[in-house]
């Protein structure tokens, strides 16, 4: 593991999750928010996941589509890297139909994302308080559910449309949608 983004995601732990220590271990590991938020979880052990495993996760070459895959099998879904979510392969080979709850929630560093067919469900805040987000690109059809409060408070969330097969939105999905 890279010693560094160790002790960074460590004071990330036990000071909490700033927004300038999570812009450092981001910029130092070059691993997405999402993930590293996952890691500061693991290093506080709030999962079953052990240290060897921490060394696993740290390592660039362990991000591969057959281990996401497993990952998502074995319901670790909040370590898979943000943009695996977006790949047309690892949506079907993992089976994806949703995006979980608290997905993103708080990620300051996203700007846009894209939902793929295969997605039914946007679980509850999963894009609440990304203040940057701008844009999510649906497809035509898919999307069924948008969950309570998924992007609440996302200041600068601009979307044009809303796909036809919507069956539902939760309550205050867009609450706080000034854009």
């Amino acid at each position: 593991m890279n010693k560094e983004v160790y002790l960074i995601l460590r004071k990330a732990s036990i000071f909490g999750c700033t927004e300038e220590l999570m812009s450092a271990a981001i910029e130092e590991s070059g691993l997405d928010y999402r993930t590293l938020r996952a890691l500061v979880r693991i290093i506080n052990n709030e999962t079953g996941i052990t240290k060897e495993d921490i060394e696993k996760l740290m390592d660039p070459d362990f991000y591969t589509m057959d281990n996401m895959v497993r990952m998502y099998s074995q319901g670790l879904k909040e370590i898979i890297p943000t943009h695996y979510f977006e790949n047309e392969e690892f949506l079907e080979k993992a089976n994806v139909e949703e995006l979980p709850d608290r997905f993103i929630e708080n990620d300051r560093w996203i700007r846009s994302f894209t939902i793929d067919r295969r997605i039914k469900r946007i679980g509850a805040r999963a894009f609440a308080g990304c203040i940057n987000l701008e844009d999510i690109s649906f497809s035509t059809w898919g999307l069924e559910e948008i969950g309570e409060y998924a992007f609440e408070d996302d200041e600068n969330f601009k979307t044009g449309y809303l796909p036809e097969s919507i069956k539902k939105i939760g309550a205050g999905a867009y609450k706080g949608c000034s854009g």
